[in-house]
């Protein structure tokens, strides 16, 4: 298969070099993907992906986390071992990325030296691991809120939209 946007066309093209006769129907697997990487990628996203997650900004994250007052430390370290990236939320719940920055804000300083267990999995002790679900439960509620105020922001803009354009937008 040879794949690639034709200048002349202006259409992205996927040509067979063997085995498919033109015009017969074949299915293109575009691999494991969200909805954000195929609207970046492919230009479109499918309902019900059970890849899509919701990515977690960090800003969401600093906000639900602000009463720790070691916070300012416990971010630097995170940036520099780049454990901030691709944080993310799916049907099943947070990723296991999520789910171990949490664990570490949740080391108090006594148990810094503990960082290395928490990437291999090892549970320090229930009350931590308590704080750790709580939290991941308010990041997924302030996701929530935020999907619910862009929704209805986005309602209220279609609301004012000329019937054409709306007609296109609901598409």
């Amino acid at each position: 298969v040879k794949a690639s946007f034709n200048q002349q066309s202006g259409c992205y093209e996927i040509i067979s070099v063997h085995g498919t006769k033109r015009f017969q129907q074949v299915f293109i697997n575009y691999g494991s993907h969200d909805n954000q990487r195929l609207l970046l990628e492919y230009g479109f996203v499918t309902m019900d992906n059970p890849h899509s997650v919701v990515y977690v900004e960090t800003d969401l994250l600093w906000d639900v986390l602000k009463g720790d007052k070691s916070l300012d430390q416990k971010i630097k370290f995170l940036r520099e071992h780049d454990y901030l990236q691709n944080l993310t939320v799916s049907r099943e719940g947070p990723s296991w990325r999520l789910m171990t920055v949490l664990r570490l804000v949740s080391l108090p300083q006594t148990l810094y030296h503990l960082w290395k267990a928490v990437l291999h999995g090892q549970a320090l002790c229930e009350s931590l691991e308590q704080w750790s679900v709580e939290t991941a439960t308010a990041v997924c509620q302030r996701l929530q809120r935020q999907t619910q105020t862009a929704l209805e922001k986005i309602s209220h803009l279609l609301q004012q939209c000329e019937q054409p354009i709306r007609q296109q937008l609901e598409m």
